[in-house]
């Protein structure tokens, strides 16, 4: 069974450490598209490096993170409902680049502590 390490932003692996968000989301690039329903991903806060091991459980394929957030659903991702979409995209914009989102999409991943 393969094995990912992904860094994730802070908020969201405290999310996910808590039981309080089910999905993360990454670009549905040439490195993320190896994933398979049952591997196991080793996700690490960006800001201290801890980590936690999670089990994908589905992926799901979006064009743009708006999109994504209708369909999952922002707390599911770790983000309050009321929270801003637009700040949001911003934070993933920065990491992933604008135009490699609109060339590859986003996923949503949904995962499971294990």
């Amino acid at each position: 069974m393969d094995k990912f390490n992904i860094a994730i932003f802070q908020d969201v692996f405290e999310k996910i450490q808590t039981n309080s968000a089910s999905y993360i989301i990454l670009l549905n690039s040439a490195k993320y598209k190896q994933l398979k329903i049952g591997n196991m991903l080793t996700l690490e806060n960006m800001a201290d490096k801890t980590q936690i091991s999670v089990k994908v459980n589905d992926l799901l394929y979006f064009e743009n993170i708006k999109d994504l957030f209708m369909m999952v659903g922002k707390g599911n991702c770790g983000y309050t409902q009321n929270a801003n979409v637009d700040q949001i995209e911003d934070k993933y914009v920065q990491l992933y680049k604008d135009e490699k989102i609109s060339e590859y999409g986003l996923m949503a991943v949904k995962i499971e502590k294990v």
